[in-house]
């Protein structure tokens, strides 16, 4: 796990059984995602059919729904995941989290 990664993980579990929002902006898309957080774990590099879910992500287990233009849609599977492949940067300021990759930036923060 890289350095920067463990300050986001020690946040995240001490939001544990709280509720997260998540702002993902992926070029000129914005989705946002409220989770109800039961734990949070790591997946290391895997491949996949479509190429997104390669590599490693954090994983945001609890129930949740993505909010897209006025419409909830719940999580599949309970499970929000934050792909770390080409990550820039991770780090917490002001009490939020914020991660950086190659082709997304994340802000979480405790609703």
């Amino acid at each position: 796990m890289h350095k920067q990664l463990l300050e986001v993980s020690d946040w995240l579990n001490s939001h544990i059984n709280e509720s997260i929002w998540i702002d993902k902006r992926e070029e000129k898309d914005l989705d946002q995602v409220r989770v109800q957080l039961d734990e949070i774990g790591f997946r290391e590099a895997t491949e996949s059919l479509d190429g997104y879910t390669n590599g490693s992500a954090i994983l945001l287990h609890g129930s949740g729904h993505v909010i897209k233009e006025e419409q909830e849609v719940p999580l599949p599977q309970n499970i929000f995941e934050i792909q770390l492949s080409g990550l820039v940067q991770a780090y917490v300021k002001n009490d939020r989290v914020y991660l950086e990759t190659d082709r997304a930036n994340y802000s979480l923060r405790v609703e």
